[in-house]
């Protein structure tokens, strides 16, 4: 299964992306493409995949979803 958590730098998002890799859950972790640079690089060293999106573009979104199923 894979995960796509929007606002994943933030403290909610960062927490469940943490929680999901713990317990075996493919994440895929989708930031603002301004996001902080250190925020995304941990993301990726905990093993998320790291999506930035522009939220305001429908077909980066349409990819940021595609393979996930929660």
């Amino acid at each position: 299964m894979r995960a796509l958590v929007s606002g994943a730098t933030g403290m909610l998002g960062r927490s469940l992306v943490r929680r999901l890799l713990a317990g075996g859950v493919a994440v895929r972790a989708m930031v603002r493409p301004a996001a902080e640079a250190a925020g995304v690089a941990a993301l990726g060293a905990e093993g998320a995949e790291v999506a930035r999106v522009d939220v305001k573009d429908p077909a980066a979104i349409g990819r940021a979803v595609e393979g996930c199923q929660v």
